[in-house]
């Protein structure tokens, strides 16, 4: 019996590749949509995604000026239709000002062909997998 403690090497998980390089901060994205409905399943498609992602909410053009002056958004995904606003695309130069590198994307239950000039374009009603897959690839860039 050796009165030295044994090591514990072979007990220490292997290294992730996220901890060799951890990220600064978590991605951003900035939803801005005026039903409630939405919610829950783009919550659920991110959370999905990645846990860490922060995700904030605008439910009017409004609130969703003041969050891209306010900064850090690497996506935005908006809705067509505002309630207060005659497009969710009038927001794309707000962004485009603001949020210069931030990927704007836009959502719609209606027949309309996706907007130019936006990294891609979600058709409502989805489910929480084609949300996720979408949201994916435009963090991605892939869009």
């Amino acid at each position: 019996m050796s009165l030295y403690p044994r090591t514990i090497d072979h007990l220490t998980p292997p290294v992730k590749a996220n901890d060799v390089f951890p990220r600064i901060r978590s991605p951003r994205i900035l939803v801005v949509e005026d039903d409630p409905a939405i919610i829950p399943l783009v919550t659920r498609a991110l959370v999905q995604l990645d846990p860490d992602i922060v995700l904030d909410w605008a439910f009017n053009a409004e609130d969703a000026r003041s969050a891209l002056a306010s900064g850090g958004y690497e996506a935005v995904l908006a809705d067509f239709v505002l309630a207060d606003s005659d497009s969710g695309y009038s927001l794309l130069s707000e962004c485009r000002e603001y949020q210069p590198n931030a990927r704007f994307a836009m959502m719609s239950s209606l027949p309309i062909a996706p907007p130019e000039k936006t990294a891609g374009f979600l058709r409502k009603p989805f489910a929480v997998s084609q949300c996720r897959s979408f949201l994916a690839d435009l963090l991605d860039g892939t869009n």
